[in-house]
């Protein structure tokens, strides 16, 4: 089993979250209400959501998620949870925080530990 795909898994996360925070509560809002800039954000969600697809998929393929977990599947519902948190506001340390946890609940042991690691305050130093 190569951890790879594990770190490639907390960077796409990371980088969506990262996005999302950086346009701001506010925008996003402002994005969703307008449908000309809503085509277009609705692309740059369509990439996200292939990336988070092919990440899980990578993870799966390497035997660190559980049997049940399909990625085709959990990965919309991941972006939505992301994508809604950051709507209502959610702090970025918090969120990132929020989607380790929840992310935790998906692995075989070995993919805990490394989750784990990931959780520890010194991995957690944020510029957003």
């Amino acid at each position: 089993m190569d951890s790879s795909c594990m770190e490639a898994l907390f960077i796409t996360v990371d980088g969506y979250l990262t996005l999302l925070h950086s346009l701001g509560k506010k925008l996003l809002m402002d994005i969703a209400a307008d449908r000309e800039y809503r085509a277009a954000f609705e692309r740059e969600e369509a990439f996200w959501l292939q990336q988070l697809i092919d990440v899980l998929t990578h993870c799966k393929i390497c035997g660190y998620l559980l049997p049940g977990v399909d990625p085709d599947r959990f990965a919309p519902d991941l972006q939505e949870v992301i994508y809604q948190s950051s709507l209502q506001g959610t702090p970025y340390l918090v969120q990132r925080m929020l989607n380790y946890t929840l992310l935790r609940g998906l692995f075989k042991m070995d993919g805990i530990r490394y989750i784990d690691e990931h959780l520890k305050p010194d991995n957690l130093n944020v510029c957003v």
